[in-house]
C-alpha cells in the first residue's frame, strides 16, 4: 500500500496540503452544498434527514504552503457545506405566502484508522464552532473504516425512509475501499452515493510480466479480477503504446459493474509532487445526482481531466483508432472551453446514429450514454436543440405537442429520428444523421 501522504502529530503544525487536494476538497464543498439544496428542492416538505460519512477523515486540518494559512479538511468542509446549504435553502423559502423554515437533520461519521489522526481531528472539532455537536450528531471513530461501515449502515437505516446517504472514501491508493464493500453500500441504502478516489496510476505502474502474480492477488483483494483481463493486458503492453488505455477502460467498466452503480463519473486528478493520476470517482444510482456531479466537473475545468474520446465512447477501445487514442492520451481532456467544443461537435454527429424510430423518453436517453460520455446534461440537451432545430430529430412531449426548444425538454419527452430523416448542416458540410 502506497505511503500516507498526510501525518497528523498533537502539538505539531498540520501537514502541506497540495494543489490537487485543495481542488478536490474544492469539488466536495460545491457537491455536498448542492447536493442538500437539491433534495431541499421540493417547496411542502418540512424536513430531511441524511448521513454524511468520511471514511478517511485524517486529522480536519492542513497547512496551505502557497496561501499560507490554514485550510479546513474534508470533515469540517462537509459541515459548513451542510449548514450553508440549509441557511439559503431558508432564506427564500416561502410556502402559501409565509416563511415556513425547512429543518435539515444531518448526521456526521468521521472515521480514520490512524489513532493520532483521530486525536488531531477530536482537537480540531473541540476548537471549531462544531464542537457542541460532538458526541450528538457528529461521530468520530478510529479503525478501518471497512470495520465501522455496517455500524454506519445500520444507522441510516434506523434514521429515515428515505436512507439518504454521501460517503466520502477518499483512500491513500487503491485497496482499502474493494467493489464488494462498494455495492453492499449501494445495495443495502438504496439513495446512496459514493464519492471514492483510486490511485489507478500506482496500481498500474509496475505491470508487467514479472509482476503478474502480484497483481493477480491485488486485483483479487480489490474484487476486479472478473471485470480485467490481466493476461490479455499483459499481451498488449509489450506492443501497444495504449495498454494503459485498454486497462484504464476495463477499470472503468469493473467499478460500474462491481460496484453496483447505475451511473459514474470517472475523472482524473493528478498530484504535483508524484505526477501520478487518481480517479474522482462518484457512483450512485440516482440519475439526479449523476447530473449534478458532472456538471461540477466543467465548473472546475481544468482541475479534472479524463484521457478518453469528447463525444460518445469516451473510455472504450477501438484499435483501428490507435493514433487518435494515442494523442487523446497524450494530450488529455481538459473540462475546458475547447474540449467542450469539441464534445459538441461529436455528440452532433453520434446521438443520431444512437436513436432509432422507436422514441425513447429523455431520461432513456440520458441513462444510455452518460456513462460512456464526458458532456453534461446541459450540453446533451443543448445538442438536440440543434438537432431538433435541424430536423434530424423530433422531441414529442407527453400532451401529444412537439418540442420547439431545448430548454422546455422534459424527462419523460420521447425523443426519435423522424419519420423522413434530414439532411443537415454542420461543420461546412451536408451530411445525414447516419454518415
Amino acid at each position: 500500500m502506497p505511503r500516507k501522504p498526510y501525518e497528523w502529530r498533537m502539538g505539531a503544525k498540520p501537514p502541506a496540503i497540495e494543489p490537487h487536494s485543495c481542488a478536490k476538497h474544492a469539488i466536495l464543498d460545491r457537491y455536498v452544498e448542492r447536493y442538500i439544496r437539491v433534495l431541499c428542492a421540493l417547496p411542502h416538505r418540512e424536513s430531511i434527514h441524511l448521513t454524511l460519512v468520511d471514511g478517511f477523515a485524517g486529522g480536519g486540518l492542513y497547512w496551505d504552503p502557497i496561501e499560507q494559512c490554514l485550510h479546513e479538511g474534508s470533515p469540517i468542509i462537509m459541515l459548513e457545506a451542510a449548514e450553508r446549504a440549509e441557511r439559503l435553502v431558508n432564506e427564500h423559502r416561502v410556502v402559501q405566502g409565509q416563511r415556513t423554515p425547512l429543518k435539515v437533520n444531518t448526521e456526521f461519521f468521521f472515521v480514520d484508522v490512524d489513532a493520532r489522526s483521530v486525536e488531531f481531528l477530536r482537537d480540531t472539532l473541540a476548537r471549531s464552532p462544531h464542537a457542541r455537536r460532538v458526541g450528538r450528531d457528529v461521530h468520530v471513530l478510529n479503525g478501518r473504516f471497512e470495520k465501522h461501515v455496517d455500524q454506519i449502515i445500520s444507522r441510516v437505516l434506523k434514521s429515515s425512509r428515505a436512507r439518504r446517504a454521501f460517503f466520502l472514501l477518499d483512500q491513500y491508493g487503491y485497496r482499502d475501499v474493494p467493489l464488494p464493500l462498494m455495492k453492499r453500500i449501494l445495495d443495502r441504502l438504496r439513495n446512496a452515493e459514493i464519492l471514492v478516489t483510486f490511485a489507478v496510476d500506482t496500481l498500474t505502474q509496475y505491470l508487467s510480466e514479472e509482476s503478474a502474480d502480484v497483481y493477480r492477488k491485488t486485483f483479487e483483494q480489490v474484487g476486479l479480477t472478473e471485470f480485467v483481463d490481466l493476461d490479455g493486458t499483459l499481451e498488449e503492453r509489450a506492443t501497444n503504446p495504449a495498454w494503459r488505455w485498454l486497462i484504464q477502460s476495463q477499470l472503468a467498466g469493473a467499478f460500474r459493474s462491481g460496484s453496483g452503480a447505475a451511473f459514474m463519473t470517472p475523472f482524473f486528478n493528478v498530484s504535483e509532487t508524484s505526477h501520478r493520476a487518481y480517479w474522482l470517482v462518484h457512483l450512485c444510482r440516482n440519475q439526479r445526482a449523476n447530473v449534478e456531479m458532472k456538471a461540477l466537473h466543467w465548473e472546475f475545468a481544468n482541475h479534472f481531466r479524463h484521457y478518453g474520446r469528447p463525444g460518445l465512447d469516451m473510455l472504450g477501445y477501438d484499435p483501428t483508432r490507435d493514433d487518435d487514442l494515442v494523442g487523446q492520451i497524450r494530450l488529455g481532456f481538459d473540462f475546458d472551453e475547447p474540449a467542450r467544443a469539441r464534445s459538441i461537435e461529436r455528440l452532433r454527429e453520434q446521438l443520431p446514429a444512437r436513436l432509432d424510430r422507436e422514441a425513447h423518453t429523455y431520461d432513456a436517453l440520458y441513462q444510455a450514454i452518460t456513462n460512456e460520455t464526458p458532456a453534461a446534461d446541459a450540453m446533451i440537451r443543448e445538442v438536440l436543440g440543434e438537432l431538433m432545430l435541424n430536423g434530424a430529430v423530433e422531441v414529442k412531449s407527453s400532451d401529444s405537442g412537439y418540442r420547439r426548444s431545448a430548454q422546455r425538454i422534459k424527462s419523460t419527452d420521447l425523443i426519435a429520428l423522424p419519420p423522413q430523416r434530414a439532411f443537415f448542416f454542420f461543420n461546412s458540410q451536408w451530411r445525414t444523421p447516419s454518415q
